[in-house]
């Protein structure tokens, strides 16, 4: 069976919040990613799943400016078992489909150094370089 990618449903949330819990990497402030931030991402945002063989294999989310007419990609997981075959760009291309049926003209997104060369095959431009840093408040 092959992979489908659609939007995402309420019912998902919390297996969402799983895989994402599950997936991310150590250096992501997990606390910051409830299950009503994908509710709310749900509700006014974009919110994409990927399913093979009814298991959730992969997320992208985001948020929506219909105002300004943008769209911002800030989330984008799929299950390292997955990975380098094809899940990601499905998942972006419905992200982009969904952001446009919402009047968004443009996306931006930060991407990792394992992400760079997929935004790139997808026509996306790289407009400026960054380093992350965080500083945890006691």
């Amino acid at each position: 069976m092959g992979i489908e990618v659609k939007k995402a449903k309420t019912t998902e949330i919390k297996k969402i919040k799983e895989l994402v819990d599950e997936t991310v990497a150590a250096n992501v402030q997990l606390t910051d990613m409830t299950e009503e931030m994908y509710k709310n991402n749900l509700k006014s945002g974009i919110l994409i799943v990927a399913y093979k063989d009814k298991e959730l294999i992969g997320v992208c989310f985001g948020s929506l400016n219909k105002e300004y007419g943008w769209a911002s990609l800030y989330g984008l997981i799929v299950k390292p078992e997955y990975r380098k075959e094809g899940v990601g760009g499905m998942l972006i291309k419905e992200f982009e489909k969904e952001a446009n049926e919402k009047g968004a003209k443009t996306i931006d997104s930060y991407a990792t150094k394992l992400q760079v060369s997929l935004f790139s095959n997808l026509e996306y431009q790289k407009i400026e370089e960054y380093s992350s840093f965080r500083k945890t408040l006691e």
